[in-house]
């Protein structure tokens, strides 16, 4: 497949445009959870409930708790055996503590978890972007918002592409172009990035609802 800018934006706009009325579905949820009179009318009277509001709440209170573990540790008779899912317990552990981590320390308010779980219940979708570095050192992940997240389905490939499309102020462009050696020839106060998937990444994207 050509990787050209051009093709990947006109693949992009395309993909947009098929899930718009997807996205206009989850801006009316927004709204709901927002509280927004759409039946204001001036010198009249209307009425918001908070039901939408309190249950989205109360659930994601109730999905963003500690599960406790209730698999024993792994024992077998066999050191080999035992040595080697001791060290890939280890690895994960590791490796998600480190993913929370780096994601305080972009997004202070709220945990990875609990920004997954918003996004998962006010949308009904989950869009999860995950890397590890070439040296394997460090592992990263992000929520990214699924209304920003426009995949495409192959019958037998699964998840075959996916276009994520969102504004960035001029700042976080030039950074962005700095950190990955891009080009830029000009910069507006927003500016549109195209950005290819490399080997070592993976992208979760699936419906809940």
């Amino acid at each position: 497949m050509d990787r050209n800018a051009n093709t990947i934006i006109t693949r992009s706009t395309e993909l947009k445009r098929f899930w718009s009325p997807r996205d206009d579905a989850m801006r009316r949820w927004y709204r709901l959870i927002e509280m927004i009179d759409e039946l204001k009318t001036e010198k009249m009277e209307s009425f918001v409930g908070n039901d939408p509001r309190s249950l989205f709440n109360l659930v994601l209170h109730l999905l963003d708790t500690d599960i406790p573990h209730r698999i024993k540790d792994y024992d077998s008779i066999d050191p080999e055996v035992t040595t080697a899912v001791a060290s890939v317990s280890r690895f994960f552990r590791t490796a998600w503590k480190d993913v929370q981590n780096n994601f305080r320390r972009t997004n202070p308010r709220q945990s990875l978890q609990r920004t997954t779980l918003g996004f998962m219940l006010a949308t009904g979708w989950v869009a999860e972007f995950a890397a590890v570095t070439d040296d394997g050192t460090r592992c990263y992940a992000e929520p990214w918002n699924p209304i920003d997240v426009y995949p495409m389905w192959d019958a037998t490939l699964g998840l075959s592409e996916v276009a994520h499309i969102y504004r960035v102020g001029s700042g976080q462009a030039t950074n962005m172009c700095k950190r990955n050696h891009w080009m830029a020839w000009q910069l507006s106060a927003v500016a549109s990035i195209c950005w290819k998937e490399c080997y070592y990444t993976r992208l979760l994207v699936g419906r809940d609802i």
